[in-house]
């Protein structure tokens, strides 16, 4: 160790200390961007939630709507049969029109 001059040490611990500072630096500014990038992931996962939100409401909006329409075409269909039933009232009377209340036929 005889051998290694004062200024050679002092020139090495400044330049360790040098390294050091630039270090510290980095992890600051890599803690900095980790920060926006956890703010910006955050607005994405709420964004994303949200629209899963929106898409469930659609769908059952649209399970809602089918019911709705499944259930007006069972009613037509009901009317339709209802409608194409013979009239007992015109077995009664072949070749004449059906009765129309109580009057005369």
């Amino acid at each position: 160790m005889a051998d290694v001059s004062n200024e050679t040490i002092d020139m090495l611990i400044s330049r360790i200390s040098a390294l050091e500072k630039t270090v510290q630096e980095g992890f600051k500014t890599m803690d900095e961007r980790l920060t926006s990038l956890e703010l910006i992931l955050t607005g994405i996962g709420t964004r994303f939630n949200n629209m899963e939100s929106r898409m469930i409401d659609i769908e059952q909006r649209q399970i809602a709507h089918e019911i709705q329409i499944e259930s007006r075409f069972y009613s037509i269909e009901v009317l339709l049969e209802k409608n194409t039933e013979p009239n007992p009232a015109w077995n009664k009377h072949p070749g004449k029109t059906p009765p129309k209340g109580r009057g005369k036929v």
